[in-house]
């Protein structure tokens, strides 16, 4: 025989031999089958406060003054803000210089939500009056009056050249309980 009888020979053994070794063990089949899970996304919301309102500006006041304005806390994100707080600056000034005993400036009050306090409690009540949740989409007002309460007879020239500056600075937090 020669060298391509062989090999076609050989090849068309091969061939029967592997599909008589398939009709003598039956049919090879598998089940297939698969799932898919699409869609999963967690997204995040905002937190988004804010503090409006006309701020305080007199200048050359004497005792008898009286000015109330509302100022504003906002939630305008998309979560609810939690945990609100308030940290107050009051800053004193006689004649230029920093004063840090406001026991002798009782009668320049503060009204905040309703208390009336000296000057000397502004800090604190500003401080324990802002709390708690503010849902998103909501707001709360917060009405304040500054008065320099005059007393007829009196003599009040230390109030004379001072200045008091309040700053207000609102923050809050979001999260899952």
């Amino acid at each position: 025989m020669n060298k391509t009888k062989k090999v076609l020979l050989g090849t068309m053994l091969a061939g029967a031999v592997t599909v008589g070794a398939g009709f003598g063990t039956g049919t090879f089949s598998d089940f297939v089958d698969s799932a898919s899970s699409t869609g999963n996304k967690i997204e995040t919301g905002k937190l988004d406060i804010s503090l409006t309102g006309q701020t305080f500006s007199a200048t050359n006041k004497a005792p008898g003054y009286k000015e109330s304005q509302t100022f504003t806390i906002s939630n305008d994100g998309t979560l609810d803000a939690k945990d609100l707080k308030a940290v107050a600056t009051v800053t004193v000034k006689k004649d230029g210089a920093a004063v840090t005993d406001l026991s002798p400036y009782g009668d320049f009050q503060v009204s905040f939500a309703g208390h009336t306090v000296p000057l000397k409690d502004v800090k604190s009540t500003i401080e324990n009056n802002v709390g708690g949740t503010l849902a998103r989409g909501a707001h709360q007002d917060i009405p304040v009056q500054m008065e320099l309460v005059r007393k007829p007879g009196v003599n009040q020239n230390e109030y004379q050249n001072l200045s008091v500056e309040v700053s207000v600075e609102v923050s809050a937090a979001a999260y899952e309980n």
